[in-house]
């Protein structure tokens, strides 16, 4: 049955070696995402982190005990109530010592994180940079290459329309096309701003136009 079973080729070194950039690059952007701006932001953060776990903690500690008696009640009775009792309570116990001591590892980290933040964020702001809050680093704004791209920027689409805008007028209505006394009702021709009579490619390149025009 295994012999049947179709295996899987072996990765390559440099696909490894891309999955390993890859993973390292994720858990890169996870922490700039936490980083503290400065000391200031490493408290709050850090407080922060050191209460929602000590709150979890108290949740697990109560819980566990209640959720132990239920269930062993309803399988062994009294006996196995107690059990699940004390079950409970060693597992609430654990689980919340070790939530508090991560979250207070976790607080004493961005205390930290944000201690060593602060003199860039001190130096940075006198840089031209400013604080990206998504990506939680400084970013340096050049205004003087930014103004330039602005003025790169076309005001209107005749760039990208002006064939179009050419074909569309010189398109000419081929044999047996519609006529404007075969259209009974000409309310979609009028929101084109095209006559009934127009030929399909012109009908398509004004709806184009008209599109990039109004949206």
């Amino acid at each position: 049955m295994a012999d049947q079973q179709q295996q899987k080729p072996a990765k390559t070194k440099e696909e490894l070696e891309a999955e390993q950039q890859k993973a390292k690059e994720q858990l890169q952007a996870i922490l700039d995402q936490s980083r503290p701006k400065h000391l200031g932001y490493g408290i709050a953060s850090g407080v922060g982190n050191i209460l929602g776990a000590a709150v979890g903690a108290v949740g697990i500690v109560v819980l566990a005990p209640t959720l132990g008696l239920g269930v062993g009640a309803k399988q062994g009775g009294i006996l196995g109530g107690t059990v699940g009792l004390v079950g409970g309570v060693v597992v609430g116990a654990v689980g919340g010592v070790a939530l508090a001591v991560g979250g207070a590892v976790q607080g004493v980290t961005q205390v930290i994180r944000g201690a060593a933040a602060t003199p860039e964020a001190i130096i940075a702001p006198s840089q031209g940079k400013w604080w990206n809050e998504v990506e939680g680093k400084w970013i340096l704004t050049k205004l003087d290459e930014e103004y330039q791209q602005m003025l790169d920027v076309p005001q209107d689409d005749e760039d990208i329309l002006g064939d179009a805008i050419k074909d569309a007028e010189k398109s000419t209505k081929p044999p047996g096309a519609v006529t404007a006394s075969k259209v009974v009702d000409t309310a979609y021709y009028d929101a084109l701003e095209i006559a009934p009579d127009a030929e399909p490619s012109k009908v398509k390149r004004q709806y184009y136009l008209l599109a990039r025009k109004y949206h």
